[in-house]
């Protein structure tokens, strides 16, 4: 199986040492997040996402050198260069997203 991003649909390419492929969260309440930040129901436990979502500021290295997704780092990029929401924690996108909500509302 050809590893591949579940938002923009970039293949793994092993001499591409700029993108790294991230699994999605186990937290139930993250995932939630991050489908909706991506517009898409993730149901394999096979998808990724790849690094292009993320801001730079959530990528960290691993003292071996390989590129991981900080804990609690939000995918803000629907598509590369189009940002979803502002910040990338939890919680400041838990105020993005009921201060949208109590806006349709009124």
């Amino acid at each position: 199986m050809v590893r591949r991003c579940e938002v923009c649909k970039r293949q793994f390419d092993p001499s591409d040492q700029n993108t790294s492929f991230h699994r999605f969260p186990q937290n139930a309440e993250l995932m939630k997040i991050w489908e909706k930040n991506i517009g898409n129901e993730i149901v394999s436990n096979e998808a990724r996402i790849c690094s292009d979502h993320f801001h730079i500021s959530d990528i960290m290295f691993s003292a071996g050198g390989k590129r991981l997704s900080k804990r609690g780092a939000i995918p803000v990029f629907h598509h590369k260069k189009e940002r979803v929401i502002l910040e990338g924690s939890i919680e400041e996108s838990r105020i993005c997203t009921s201060q949208q909500n109590e806006g349709a509302t009124q």
